[in-house]
């Protein structure tokens, strides 16, 4: 065999090789992981679907979401407490040095478990305060849903390029409480004519 022949039959082994790689071994990878997969539902399925051991881990299952849950759910009071909140959020705007501020509430929702105290605020500073005191809000120790969020720039001119660096935002904010359903309007009080 000459040498010329080694090479050519070398050649042809490395394209073989090389072919099985390419060609075989990602198709033989992919099958392995759909095995493997196949097997751990099976493992799933195998499982009781119902039964006491069932009932027993969604049970300890249920518990432990509770647990995790009540350290992160935020109270809904039951009053309203518009001054308190109103308070709190001027305390925050203050702190925060937003002192350019208009705060108005509107008339409460109902909703089926809660109602809800509607305020509107805008207020004008600059961006990072701004980004704080929504964060703030949005972290009383009380249900609060801040609803809507415009942010712009503070100047007159909306054509002009902002170089104070200010931004004016209106926020539609929510405050829940669980307080006593109002009375329906035009509803009888009791006694007769």
């Amino acid at each position: 065999m000459s040498s010329r022949d080694m090479w050519l039959s070398g050649g042809w082994a490395v394209l073989v090789f090389l072919g099985v790689l390419i060609f075989l071994v990602p198709p033989m990878r992919a099958r392995g992981a759909i095995e493997r997969e196949i097997e751990g539902l099976e493992v799933e399925l195998a499982k009781p679907m119902d039964g006491p051991e069932t009932i027993e881990r969604l049970t300890n299952d249920l518990a432990a979401l509770r647990e995790f849950g009540e350290g992160r759910m935020t109270p809904i009071p039951e009053e309203s407490d518009v001054a308190g909140l109103m308070s709190s959020i001027s305390q925050t705007l203050s702190t925060l040095k937003i002192d350019r501020r208009d705060i108005t509430t509107r008339a409460t929702k109902e909703y089926e478990e809660a109602r809800a105290v509607p305020l509107t605020a805008a207020l004008t500073g600059p961006f990072m305060n701004i980004y704080e005191a929504i964060g703030a809000i949005e972290s009383l120790p009380r249900l609060v849903r801040v609803e809507r969020l415009r942010i712009a720039t503070a100047e007159e001119d909306p054509g002009a390029a902002s170089r104070s660096g200010e931004v004016r935002a209106e926020l539609s904010i929510e405050a829940f409480f669980t307080g006593a359903r109002a009375p329906v309007e035009g509803a009888a009080e009791g006694g007769g004519r």
